[in-house]
């Protein structure tokens, strides 16, 4: 798997002394809209990117998992089956809310891209640069197909390169919660072995 390196000169989350990141190839649905750097250090989420309701469901679905992880694994040293049964009911609230965001998106249009993503940042494509220029301030909506995680992210652009008559940008995530990292940490891990089973199947 390819590993980012803060020397590389093609990198596109080259941040300097940064540590160094996994990065992987995925699909994903992305919006994006310029912001300031005060709307980033101040977590301002701008009006022009409004979340769906259908969005802000994930989200909240996400943030009391991650709170009731810590009792959840009380429970389970006390009894497993309480433990896998609570397991089960998150996991169809997942699926409910997922399939809310999905058909939600299929009314916006919204399409899918291939992009590079890690813990530090994305590379994804646009046609234009009018409104993604080097040193921008973004917000990010990111809806991770695999698992249908949606993250409502600030970044900076940091590179910008020109392919095949379209331009990469590569974009550093800023002012990442721990929950946020957490589940691109686990994206990564999911697509790694989403690959090496999708390469093993066709060995």
């Amino acid at each position: 798997m390819d590993k980012s390196s803060p020397s590389s000169k093609t990198n596109p989350f080259d941040m300097g002394d940064m540590r160094n990141y996994f990065r992987v190839s995925s699909e994903v649905k992305i919006r994006t809209v310029p912001c300031s750097q005060q709307q980033v250090e101040k977590e301002l989420w701008p009006k022009a990117l409004s979340k769906s309701p259908s969005l802000l469901l994930l989200e909240a679905l996400k943030i009391t998992e991650h709170e009731a992880a810590p009792l959840l694994r009380s429970i389970g040293e006390q009894n497993r089956a309480v433990e896998q049964y609570l397991r089960n009911i998150n996991k169809r609230l997942e699926l409910i809310g997922s399939y809310l965001n999905e058909s939600s998106e299929q009314q916006n249009d919204s399409s899918e891209q291939h992009v590079l993503i890690s813990e530090g940042g994305i590379e994804y494509k646009v046609d234009s640069l009018s409104h993604s220029k080097l040193g921008d301030y973004l917000a990010l909506e990111v809806i991770l197909s695999l698992s249908q995680s949606a993250l409502s992210l600030f970044g900076k652009v940091i590179n910008v390169r020109e392919k095949n008559k379209q331009y990469l940008i590569g974009v550093e995530f800023l002012q990442l919660k721990e929950l946020d990292r957490q589940q691109l940490a686990k994206h990564v891990i999911q697509q790694q072995l989403a690959d090496k089973r999708d390469a093993k199947a066709k060995g």
